[in-house]
């Protein structure tokens, strides 16, 4: 199924949390497909200067050559170094810059145009939705993005010290007047539990499922009381998502398309679109086909 509408206007988000390593740009690469899957153009920035992996992500580090300080320093067109994904049209990367070229005042202050102008309704290449990746721990390039986006997809890990992260990040947004915030919740340990139908299973199966689920539910009701957000999802703990972010393999991919973990995805992005779909229900007739 594809939505094949463009949207009203463009729908830019930040991802973000002020710590490292809990899944922002996973979260971001593979939301971004979904929405694209979905027949919206979706353009990714990548803002992580000191850890920039979406082209590594999409697979397209061979040709990620240009990237957002290129653009923003004046060293080449926008148009030149945007990429199109090679297997979805519908996904674009505006690549990361390396950790030695890092942001100055400059280029900071000139970003915010930046995003502006691709959001800017003047031909039919405008983007339906911009999602740009946001480094752990520097706040003044999550300050100046927070400043161009509509709404913060803020992620944290079920984790304490991921959960105190992100109700800083929440707390600094709303100082940005970024009032609409909500919540991802990334490599949940029981999330498996959540999305699988036990129907099929024996009695005790079933009572075996229903125990896990509650302790789930009961495990995930801390982290969303705690951060005080609207949850958007859930994704749930993949043991090989090391080896397909290695290999750029996303939620597109054949091997993930009955994946827990894909399934998160393509409920977000229903409800980014507006859907009422539940959170955990996974509806196969709303699959994206394309």
């Amino acid at each position: 199924m594809s939505d094949m509408i463009q949207a009203s206007h463009t729908e830019i988000k930040i991802i973000t949390s002020a710590k490292g390593g809990v899944g922002k740009s996973t979260v971001c690469a593979n939301l971004g497909m979904a929405l694209a899957l979905r027949g919206f153009r979706v353009l990714l920035i990548d803002c992580d200067t000191a850890n920039r992996c979406l082209d590594l992500m999409l697979g397209m580090e061979d040709c990620a050559i240009y990237g957002i300080r290129d653009v923003l320093a004046d060293v080449c067109p926008i148009e030149k170094a945007i990429l199109s994904h090679p297997q979805q049209s519908n996904l674009h990367l505006l690549a990361g810059c390396s950790a030695d070229a890092a942001w100055n005042a400059d280029l900071l202050h000139a970003l915010p145009s930046l995003v502006k102008s691709l959001s800017e309704d003047t031909s039919d290449q405008r983007f339906d939705y911009v999602l740009i990746d946001t480094p752990g721990g520097m706040l003044d390039v999550l300050s100046t993005v927070a400043s161009c986006a509509d709404e913060a997809l803020i992620v944290s890990s079920p984790q304490a010290t991921a959960i105190r992260s992100a109700e800083k990040t929440a707390t600094l947004l709303v100082q940005q007047h970024i009032e609409k915030q909500r919540l991802i919740v990334n490599s949940f340990p029981a999330g498996n539990a959540l999305f699988k139908n036990p129907k099929t299973a024996s009695s005790i199966g079933r009572k075996l499922h229903n125990k896990q689920k509650k302790a789930a539910i009961d495990s995930l009701f801390h982290v969303i009381d705690t951060i005080s957000l609207t949850l958007l999802g859930v994704v749930p703990f993949d043991e090989t998502i090391w080896d397909k972010q290695n290999s750029g393999i996303l939620i597109n991919d054949p091997a993930c398309s009955s994946q827990p973990f894909s399934h998160a995805f393509y409920n977000m992005a229903a409800r980014l679109c507006h859907k009422n779909v539940p959170l955990f229900t996974y509806d196969k007739s709303d699959r994206p086909q394309k």
